[in-house]
């Protein structure tokens, strides 16, 4: 480690992206020295543990997913750990720090807390339940503490994130295309992806040039049929099934103007859910960074149902 190297408080290092971002910030040992909180037993005193350690940089990624509906009977364990680590970061006088957020915190609703970036296109009503699940109301309260903290700081929004040792279910269910039912069911519209190396070229990017907006990150738009397709490509059986499209009716609403135009649209994300389709602007990572996607979703899933590509995340690098 160089003398001029910088220490790096990173939270949620036990998941898939969390791992990722340890692994690659490992790498560049010469930059950085990272000190790591990877489980809920490691935030119980971690005040204590790294207070000789002067930490310049958080980087804090909550991925905890629970769509339970909302209560205020108990205060939830991530926003009250957001709220430490961002005291512990004002305390050591840290200089930056960047919070990992869903793409689905962003949308246009009756709760005027909710963040809009830009929001275009049509909004499904019933995004508003959506909006009202634990997950998405305690990513919107980590937010606040985020623009309270008198940290300089930055909210990067992220689409479905693909890439090396990514969610077994997510995985399973790409696979799942290919099994021995001569017919593919896809449904309509799309969604937007994040392959994982553009994400970590992104994030090399904002650690140095440190901006303070928020931005979306997205690789790019896929149509479920092309995704699906390219899945069954990749296992070169295409042609021994049948893609049949799911009837609009039974799903919920997607702007059938941008499905023609879709897979080639440019600075949109779109974030498909179990309530609705919602649009953002994603210019915003490419003018502060000058950042600019370079994988498919072809790229990023030779990289996902490829085994030889797996990341031992439970190892030290």
């Amino acid at each position: 480690m160089k003398e001029n190297s910088q220490n790096i408080l990173l939270t949620g290092a036990s998941g898939f992206l969390g791992g990722h971002i340890k692994h690659h910030l490992y790498k560049q040992s010469n930059l950085w020295q990272v000190f790591v909180i990877s489980s809920r037993k490691d935030f119980k005193n971690f005040e204590e543990k790294f207070s000789n350690h002067k930490i310049n940089i958080v980087i804090h990624c909550g991925f905890s997913i629970n769509f339970e509906a909302s209560s205020s009977q108990s205060q939830p364990e991530n926003i009250e750990n957001t709220r430490r680590v961002l005291k512990f970061a004002e305390e050591q006088g840290s200089a930056y720090a960047i919070f990992l957020s869903a793409a689905g915190t962003l949308g246009v609703s009756e709760n005027d807390r909710v963040r809009n970036e830009d929001h275009f296109g049509k909004t499904d009503p019933g995004f508003v339940d959506y909006l009202n699940t634990q997950y998405i109301q305690d990513k919107i309260a980590c937010q606040k503490i985020i623009d309270d903290c008198s940290v300089p700081a930055t909210t990067l929004y992220l689409t479905t994130v693909y890439g090396r040792s990514m969610d077994a279910n997510v995985v399973n269910g790409l696979k799942g295309v290919c099994g021995s039912n001569p017919i593919v069911l896809y449904p309509p519209g799309g969604s937007s992806f994040l392959d994982l190396r553009d994400f970590l070229i992104s994030l090399d990017l904002v650690l140095s040039k440190r901006p303070t907006e928020a931005m979306v990150l997205s690789s790019g738009n896929v149509l479920f049929s092309g995704l699906y397709q390219a899945v069954l490509d990749f296992y070169k059986i295409r042609r021994r099934k049948l893609m049949i499209p799911i009837p609009l009716q039974a799903k919920v609403i997607f702007d059938l103007g941008c499905i023609r135009k879709f897979p080639s649209l440019k600075n949109i994300a779109v974030l498909k859910t179990s309530f609705g389709y919602k649009y953002y602007s994603a210019q915003r990572a490419q003018r502060l960074l000058g950042w600019s996607p370079k994988h498919t979703i072809r790229d990023s899933l030779k990289e996902v149902l490829n085994p030889s590509t797996s990341l031992p995340l439970n190892k030290e690098v």
